[in-house]
């Protein structure tokens, strides 16, 4: 895993840090990020069998800081999808059923994107036809579903 060097002005741009009376001072930004002090900040997992929701076959929750979130929930996808491999030549080259780099956008997209002032968590579901990654909130800014 790469290392990045993060300067104080960046964190305090970034509102995750905030200077206060010549204090710095964590936000809640912070502690989401590096923390489980928030009860709702959760990623729900769960493998079903067939196309719905009526029996599920494992499921896991994941809390504490959203980084280890989004890695607990990749992997468990991971382990819960299907891996081919093919044979070139001398090679082994194995492949998933869905991109890993799409399953691992999904999820970060889930939680960058959430309504925090929704206390319901990230969930992602499993099912044998498809993967579902369901981030609680609405549209930005009073944006509809429906088309005009």
């Amino acid at each position: 895993m790469a290392e990045y060097s993060v300067k104080k002005e960046q964190l305090i741009n970034w509102k995750i840090l905030k200077q206060s009376e010549g204090q710095l001072l964590a936000t809640n930004a912070y502690a989401l990020l590096t923390s489980d002090y928030f009860s709702f900040s959760k990623t729900q997992c769960a493998v079903f069998k067939g196309t719905d929701r009526a029996v599920f076959l494992d499921k896991r929750e994941f809390t504490g800081p959203i980084y280890t979130q989004i890695e607990e929930a990749v992997d468990f996808v991971l382990r819960n999808i299907r891996l081919g491999a093919t044979i070139d030549g001398l090679v082994r080259k194995e492949k998933y059923e869905l991109p890993p780099k799409a399953i691992r956008k999904m999820i970060i997209n889930a939680h960058c994107h959430r309504n925090l002032l929704d206390e319901s968590c990230i969930q992602v579901a499993v099912y044998d036809d498809r993967l579902e990654v369901t981030s609680p909130g609405g549209l930005y800014n009073g944006l509809t579903y429906r088309k005009s």
